[in-house]
C-alpha cells in the first residue's frame, strides 16, 4: 500500500553554489576590515595630518591666528596629548592624544605659516604647560 501525501510537494531542487557568490562576499569582507583598520587603526606616523585636522577643526587655533604667536614645541604637544579642544562656541573636538616630534613640529609650523601667514614661535616663559 502506498501513500500519497495530502497536498503535492515539489521535488527539492539544490541551489547551486555559486563561486562566485563566494568570491563576491569574501572581497566584501575584505574590504570591510580594510576600511575598519585605517579609519580606527590609522598610522601613527601621520600625526602632521591629525594635527592640521585639529588645527582646521578645532577653535584654540583661531587664537593663534589672530595674535600671531605659536605655541612653543613642548606647549603644542601637551595640546595635542590632552585629546580634547572644548571652547563654549562649539561642540568639543576630541581625537586620540599624541605627540609631534621635533621635525613634525617643524612642518606643522610651516604649514601653520602658510594658512595663518607669518607666525612668530612664542616662549611663553612664564608658562609651564598648556594646562597653565
Amino acid at each position: 500500500m502506498t501513500t500519497t501525501p495530502a497536498f503535492p510537494v515539489l521535488p527539492r531542487t539544490q541551489q547551486p553554489s555559486s563561486p562566485l557568490l563566494f568570491i563576491c562576499g569574501f572581497l566584501f569582507a575584505v574590504i570591510m576590515l580594510y576600511l575598519y583598520l585605517k579609519l580606527w587603526l590609522a598610522d601613527p606616523k601621520d600625526l602632521t595630518e591629525n594635527a592640521k585636522q585639529i588645527t582646521t577643526h578645532g577653535m584654540s587655533f583661531d587664537i593663534v591666528q589672530k595674535s600671531k604667536c605659536f605655541p612653543p614645541y613642548n606647549i603644542l604637544n601637551d595640546f595635542f596629548r590632552c585629546g580634547t579642544d572644548v571652547m563654549e562656541s562649539k561642540e568639543p573636538l576630541i581625537w586620540k592624544p599624541f605627540e609631534l616630534s621635533s621635525e613634525e613640529y617643524l612642518v606643522f609650523y610651516d604649514w601653520c605659516c602658510e594658512q595663518y601667514g607669518e607666525l612668530e614661535i612664542n616662549p611663553f616663559e612664564n608658562c609651564n604647560g598648556y594646562s597653565e
